[in-house]
């Protein structure tokens, strides 16, 4: 679930992943990104660029809570 919205709108997949700091940085990508394609289509490197790093971090997200279930596993 988080992947698409990680396609649609970064920032907020970022958000939702638990780490605040780099949704700001990636919403300044996203938002730079939007505003320089509709002014002068030079944009579409900054979206990209924002769209993979949403999708690393709810990679990382869905891996460390992957991780954190077979720790808790283990204790038992």
């Amino acid at each position: 679930m988080l992947y698409l919205v990680a396609v649609i709108f970064s920032p907020l997949a970022v958000l939702l992943a638990g780490k605040p700091f780099q949704a700001i940085l990636n919403g300044v990508l996203w938002l730079l990104g939007v505003v320089l394609t509709l002014l002068f289509g030079l944009g579409l490197m900054l979206l990209l660029v924002s769209t993979l790093h949403a999708l690393f971090v709810v990679h990382n997200h869905y891996a460390d809570r992957r991780m954190q279930r077979l720790i808790d596993a283990q204790r038992r």
